[in-house]
Parts: structure tokens; C-alpha cells; sequence
């Protein structure tokens, strides 16, 4: 499961990563981090009867201020618990003070 700031994020490292398998890409629509409880859940419960586990969640946020925020918000709303959250935000562009996936699919293409 993969965490997204933004739909154009998600599309973007879907692109960049086309043999990804058996994945959710979530888009949160901005920086609601409660929502991650919501699709965890659902996640679960659709996952449980068919005797698969959620294996990883990948927090896919910018690399900015608010993208660290949330991160950090994240893993301290789930401290204490099982989950496991791996920073899979995109490494940051020379130059600039904030990445996001789409950044990295454009200088990709160049």
C-alpha cells in the first residue's frame, strides 16, 4: 500500500514503477493523514479472507516541510502497533526546495 499526497503523484510513480504488482496506490486528496486509517482498515478486512497480509506501507508524500510533517505525523499515530511505515518520498531535485513524484517523472522524460 502506497500513500499519496495528490492523484498526479500516484499516476506519476505508477509510471515510473510499471512492474509494481499487487499494490494499492491511495491518493489522500492533500494532507489528511486520517484517511490512512480509513483505507488500512479496509485494506484488511478485504485482505483477511483471502489469506494475504498487508505487507508494507510506503509513505509517498513530497519532499517538503508539510510532506515531513505528515510523515512524521503518520508514525507517531501509529506508534505502538504492528505497522510497519517505510519513507518512499522521492529524493530531492537540486535546486529545488520541494519534490514531488511528478517532479521526478518530468526530469525522467527530459
Amino acid at each position: 500500500m502506497y500513500f499519496f499526497e495528490s492523484p498526479i503523484d500516484s499516476l506519476s510513480y505508477l509510471s515510473l514503477n510499471q512492474s509494481l504488482k499487487d499494490s494499492w496506490l491511495v491518493s489522500l486528496e492533500g494532507g489528511n493523514i486520517r484517511k490512512i486509517g480509513v483505507f488500512l482498515e479496509n485494506a484488511l478486512r478485504n485482505l483477511k479472507p483471502k489469506g494475504k497480509v498487508l505487507s508494507s506501507i510506503n509513505i509517498c508524500f513530497d519532499r517538503d516541510k508539510a510532506g515531513e510533517k505528515f510523515l512524521d505525523q503518520t508514525i507517531r499515530m501509529y506508534e505502538g502497533t504492528k505497522i510497519t511505515f517505510t519513507d518512499k518520498r522521492p529524493k530531492p531535485i537540486e535546486g529545488k526546495s520541494k519534490t514531488d513524484w511528478n517532479d521526478i517523472l518530468k526530469e525522467e522524460k527530459k
